[in-house]
């Protein structure tokens, strides 16, 4: 099953040597818009979902889990190539969430029957 994502990067320069990346899932077919996993002790992204993170990990902090998943992720760098690095990180990372999370539901999500016997 085919997934997709609509999603908006703004990369802005905040002031002299401040650049900010700035990404947000609109939309998305088949798959959780929230794709961005934060950690729960300091609220801070820590890196793009993989597949078992959309199926078990919540999309609000809760207690006990030390993940989070939102659909926005905002982070400034003092190096503009770094923020570039960033930019494009979250981008290819994001293809490849749509590539294995389609694998690992295609393994699983069907139907079939079959006659068992003795």
């Amino acid at each position: 099953m085919a997934s997709t994502y609509t999603h908006t990067q703004a990369r802005t320069l905040l002031g002299y040597g401040t650049y900010q990346v700035d990404d947000h899932i609109t939309a998305s077919v088949n798959i959780a818009v929230e794709a961005f996993v934060f950690r729960y002790v300091d609220s801070q992204f820590d890196h793009v979902a993989t597949a078992d993170d959309i199926i078990t990990l919540p999309n609000t902090p809760t207690i006990g889990q030390a993940f989070y998943r939102q659909a926005r992720v905002t982070k400034a760098w003092v190096d503009l190539g770094d923020a570039l690095g960033f930019a494009a990180m979250l981008e290819d990372r994001l293809k490849l969430l749509l590539v294995d999370y389609a694998a690992a539901t295609a393994l699983f999500i069907g139907t079939t029957t079959e006659t068992l016997s003795s």
